[in-house]
């Protein structure tokens, strides 16, 4: 089974695998191949840096089709990411990350800046996402709510593979809430984890 998916994105569309599967990891000829183990059944992932992917198993094999529906859904969040139409909107939280980046984070004033700049860049690339999936699912703007950071989720293809994310977003808008709303000034480590959060995005 062979699919074709966006050059830029072939590392991250690795990236998501290891959400589903453990596998065992080879170089090979102008890309890598994942080799995942189930219940002594063997497939083999070929990832091409020119964005093609090869899933190949035995039609004995017991899960080769969950594996092909897990890729597909894998390529259908990644559709959603590619979509130029927002390019703005990722531009603007790039730059906002590239800012934060200049800081000294040893610095309390600082870390509150880097906190409240990423999560401000995740809404922004919420937003994003957010026209895209209403563009896709053929769903109006004005239909999703305002606060949509609960239920945006439910309206994207592959809800699983990006469910990781959404916790870590979250847990960025926690820490942001203590400094808000509290005056609990973030650690060094709240704003490594900001950035964290915020690289892995953008790489979305």
């Amino acid at each position: 089974m062979s699919f074709k998916i966006n050059k830029n994105r072939v590392d991250y569309f690795k990236k998501c695998c290891s959400i589903f599967w453990e596998y065992d990891e080879e170089a090979i000829q102008d890309g890598y191949q994942l080799k995942i183990k189930n219940n002594g059944d063997i497939i083999t992932v070929n990832i091409y840096k020119t964005g093609r992917i090869l899933v190949q198993g035995s039609l004995k094999c017991s899960f080769l089709k969950s594996a092909k529906e897990k890729v597909e859904r894998i390529i259908n969040t990644i559709d959603l990411t590619i979509n130029e139409s927002n390019h703005q909107l990722i531009h603007r939280a790039q730059t906002l990350k590239d800012f934060i980046e200049t800081l000294d984070i040893n610095s309390d004033i600082n870390r509150m800046t880097v906190v409240i700049i990423c999560d401000t860049s995740c809404e922004i690339l919420l937003k994003a996402r957010a026209e895209l999936i209403a563009e896709k699912k053929k769903i109006q703007t004005k239909d999703l709510k305002l606060d949509f950071r609960d239920d945006i989720y439910k309206f994207i293809n592959g809800k699983d593979c990006i469910e990781v994310m959404e916790k870590r977003i979250k847990n960025l808008r926690k820490r942001r809430n203590k400094l808000v709303h509290q005056g609990d000034i973030p650690t060094t480590k709240d704003a490594e984890f900001a950035l964290e959060v915020l690289s892995e995005y953008l790489e979305m």
